[in-house]
């Protein structure tokens, strides 16, 4: 059974309305955007102009489900929360299903992405985020402090990592930086730049016998970061296996 939605401000939530300034998606309230007006709980696209904020105020279960080529836009934070009485989640299963969304914000909630989204700033202190394999979440800028990515791939403008788990691939051509006395550890791959670029690594990472570093590699006279893929280093690296054309070289 869904629960309408607990609105933040006076809203028009008319069949024919389209447009929020903020909404809370709370307690075992659930909505779904879908491209059929038949299914969805709004209509789609769905404008929200302030916060989108799932699984803030107590309640388990609240949740956003995009599908069917739907659409939300949320122009200034999207944020999915869980704690002691209270949990949320967003299931994003269609490409664009957050096109124009700004920061995102995970903290003990679950954001799952099944096909490329662009979103901006994201932040994970808790929870999960799940990539879905084939799927790229865009985001401006990435950080870690604590919680799991896992599947797909990750491309970032820039990392910070603090804490917690890292199953997926991460690209992109800013700095990946590590801060704090947490453990960040990456169990998916390191694929610098794009197609092919650098990527600065400034800090320690923990790699395992999992981990694989993804280079692109031009001719021996060409152009590291430019013909090539370029990783600075100021890390200490634990760990790792380099695999191109499954030949492999331990260090």
């Amino acid at each position: 059974m869904r629960i309408p939605i607990v609105a933040l401000f006076a809203l028009d939530l008319a069949a024919t309305s389209r447009f929020a300034w903020a909404e809370d998606i709370d307690g075992s309230s659930s909505l779904t955007i879908d491209s059929d007006p038949t299914v969805s709980d709004h209509p789609s696209p769905w404008d929200v102009g302030g916060p989108l904020n799932i699984g803030v105020t107590a309640g388990s279960g609240a949740k956003l489900t995009i599908q069917n080529g739907g659409e939300a836009f949320v122009a200034s934070y999207l944020y999915v929360a869980s704690g002691d009485d209270a949990s949320g989640s967003v299931d994003a299963h269609n490409g664009n299903a957050l096109a124009d969304t700004g920061d995102v914000g995970v903290s003990g909630g679950r954001l799952l992405i099944t096909d490329n989204e662009t979103v901006g700033d994201t932040a994970l202190t808790g929870g999960s985020l799940e990539i879905a394999t084939g799927a790229t979440l865009f985001a401006d800028s990435f950080m870690l402090r604590d919680g799991a990515v896992t599947g797909g791939t990750l491309a970032g403008s820039s990392y910070i990592l603090e804490n917690g788990s890292i199953s997926a691939t991460l690209t992109g051509p800013g700095a990946l930086t590590t801060i704090g006395s947490g453990t960040v550890m990456l169990t998916g791959t390191i694929a610098a730049g794009n197609s092919p670029g650098t990527l600065t690594i400034d800090g320690d990472l923990d790699l395992t016998f999992a981990s694989v570093m993804d280079f692109e590699l031009g001719s021996p006279s060409s152009a590291a970061g430019v013909d090539s893929d370029l990783i600075r280093l100021w890390l200490n690296f634990s760990d790792f296996s380099l695999s191109r054309d499954r030949r492999t070289c331990n260090a």
